[in-house]
């Protein structure tokens, strides 16, 4: 951190130094979430590729049942920017900028780790139901809603 301030990346220095600080407090930490949200402040202002390479995002999608999943994109060895290799179960595990990327990706049986910008929510990664549960209308993929009823899916 002190050697990106050094250099003038105030911005990634303040934002590893958060992450940190975040990583070590429970999510009851009266700070917590103005930690994360200034956090999430600075993440647009950085580059995806400089996020990805310091990311501590988990590993989804993972089913491994061969030995200990190392739990964390900055776990595993780093050899691009965008895809790296698990040494415990020998897939690959794709950094995801957006939800539907990553849906698609675990859809398909694969591993993933969702950027910190994406906006997550409950179930985000299950495939999506082509008919309303309630009116029995079809939605459209990458719909939170039904646009007949509006009801939430």
């Amino acid at each position: 951190v002190n050697w990106l301030e050094r250099r003038g990346e105030v911005v990634r220095a303040e934002f590893l130094r958060l992450d940190c600080v975040l990583a070590q407090m429970s999510p009851e930490d009266p700070r917590y979430a103005h930690t994360r949200r200034r956090l999430l402040e600075l993440a647009p202002r950085i580059s995806v590729d400089w996020r990805s390479r310091v990311s501590r995002s988990l590993i989804e999608g993972c089913t491994t049942t061969t030995g200990r999943c190392p739990a964390y994109w900055r776990a595993l060895p780093s050899d691009s920017d965008d895809v790296r290799n698990c040494n415990v179960c020998g897939e690959h595990v794709f950094y995801c900028v957006t939800i539907d990327l990553a849906r698609s990706r675990t859809a398909s049986g694969q591993r993933v780790a969702l950027d910190m910008t994406c906006d997550r929510f409950h179930g985000d990664l299950q495939a999506r139901e082509a008919h309303c549960g309630s009116c029995r209308s079809p939605v459209p993929p990458n719909t939170r809603f039904c646009p007949h009823c509006g009801r939430a899916l």
